[in-house]
């Protein structure tokens, strides 16, 4: 029998800091709600802040990526890049790894 667990990690670089954090969770939901906090998060208090008009388009010089489908069978990810920085980036994702 196979089982499960997500992992939720953000992945972030801003000029010469960087760093990876990784959340192991066995379930998806409680693993869903970790992705979206930690995109709610680093949009209001890191770079991403300027990257985005209110309504939550890229505003010019950012790529923003998102599939946030929340099916609880594929991943989900939220990508974003600074185009004029490439020093800057964050990247927070939520994979399903099969346990054998």
């Amino acid at each position: 029998m196979k089982n499960a667990i997500y992992l939720v990690t953000l992945d972030w670089a801003f000029d010469d800091e960087h760093g990876l954090e990784i959340y192991p969770f066995r379930e998806y939901d409680a693993a869903y709600d970790k992705f979206k906090e930690l995109i709610e998060h680093e949009i209001k208090t890191s770079w991403l802040e300027e990257a985005m008009d209110e309504d939550g388009n890229p505003n010019d010089g950012y790529d923003i990526c998102v599939d946030d489908n929340n099916s609880g069978n594929s991943d989900v990810y939220f990508y974003a890049t600074d185009d004029t920085h490439i020093g800057r980036y964050t990247n927070i994702e939520l994979q399903k790894k099969e346990i054998l």
